[in-house]
């Protein structure tokens, strides 16, 4: 991948300036200084489909190290959703 990602809600100077941004036009809470979890995954949520969309119409010719870079980038958007789904399931069971 060609950029290790932090946590660009908690740790804007991680992300690039165009995400600090995208994120700041969400708000943030005014006691926590976090964006809302809801209005983030509706966000993740779009862009994901949006992504998904462009990558099966698109015809253009990536290289194999452009594909990897996006397969992995992939992955990664998978295993965020992974985690993201493993703390809400283990804070859900503790209710």
């Amino acid at each position: 991948m060609k950029e290790a990602a932090g946590d660009p809600v908690t740790e804007s100077q991680t992300a690039p300036e165009w995400l600090a941004a995208a994120t700041a036009l969400l708000g943030r809470d005014s006691r926590t200084g976090l964006v809302d979890t809801d209005r983030l995954l509706e966000v993740m949520s779009w862009l994901g489909q949006s992504v998904f969309s462009h990558a099966k119409t698109d015809r253009s010719h990536h290289d194999k190290a452009g594909l990897l870079d996006q397969i992995q980038a992939a992955q990664a958007l998978i295993n965020t959703a992974s985690a993201i789904q493993h703390v809400r399931v283990a804070q859900y069971a503790a209710t």
